[in-house]
């Protein structure tokens, strides 16, 4: 199958498994991308090809989860790969855990002066007053890793 067949075939597939979503439309858009600095035949595209491109995405300052979203359009194109091709033998070059990286861990947002002042209005206890007083002048924020 030449390159734009095995395109419009991943497409259909791509749209049965995440029908009404864009997937469909970034993940073809992101694997073009792919094709565009790699031409080597499919089976021959190796986990050094897929480092090439993530290194040359990261050159290029896009965001971590842009990153993270062409690898996982690669590791799904070669997925589907594997199942049209019935050789499930077939090994995927994309190792998510390598190419994709760490999710960062985002920080909390602040609360708006409103909401503050709301907040403020609900605590009728000294203590609570200046423990909550501490915690917003110091910056500190709530995270779920304290539960």
């Amino acid at each position: 199958m030449d390159t734009e067949n095995v395109f419009l075939e991943y497409e259909k597939y791509l749209q049965r498994r995440f029908p009404g979503r864009r997937t469909s439309v970034d993940y073809l858009s992101d694997l073009r991308q792919f094709r565009s600095v790699c031409h080597k035949a499919w089976r021959e595209i190796s986990m050094h090809d897929i480092d090439d491109f993530v290194d040359q995405q990261r050159v290029g300052n896009l965001k971590p989860a842009t990153i993270r979203r062409r690898v996982a359009a690669l590791k799904t194109f070669f997925d589907f790969l594997a199942e049209e091709s019935g050789d499930l033998s077939w090994p995927n070059p994309v190792r998510f855990k390598r190419h994709a990286g760490k999710r960062e861990k985002r920080v909390s947002r602040d609360l708006h002066d409103d909401d503050l002042e709301r907040v403020w209005q609900k605590i009728s206890s000294l203590r609570d007053r200046a423990w909550f007083a501490v915690m917003v002048r110091a910056g500190l924020r709530w995270a779920k890793s304290w539960i």
